[in-house]
């Protein structure tokens, strides 16, 4: 991910794994050399989502597509905030 596509990204984007809308960024968190999405997804009782920014496919102004599918997605272990 470039510094460019960091500099995109902003609060209230949301977040899209292939077609499907997981989410709304909340804020950018650097934990070490890593940058993390803090994601907060939607529907009642999903968990908030901490996505390394490797997983970021391109960035436009309204929206952040991930190159990555929902179901590869929330099984993988990012449901806690980095360092955690």
């Amino acid at each position: 991910m470039s510094a460019e596509q960091v500099a995109q990204l902003k609060p209230g984007q949301e977040v899209i794994a292939e077609d499907e809308a997981i989410g709304e960024l909340v804020e950018t968190i650097v934990h070490g050399d890593v940058t993390y999405l803090h994601v907060r997804r939607y529907g009642p009782g999903e968990a908030d989502l901490y996505i390394p920014s490797i997983a970021i496919k391109r960035v436009v102004p309204k929206h952040v597509y991930l190159d990555i599918d929902p179901e590869t997605l929330v099984a993988q272990p990012w449901h806690k905030p980095p360092g955690e």
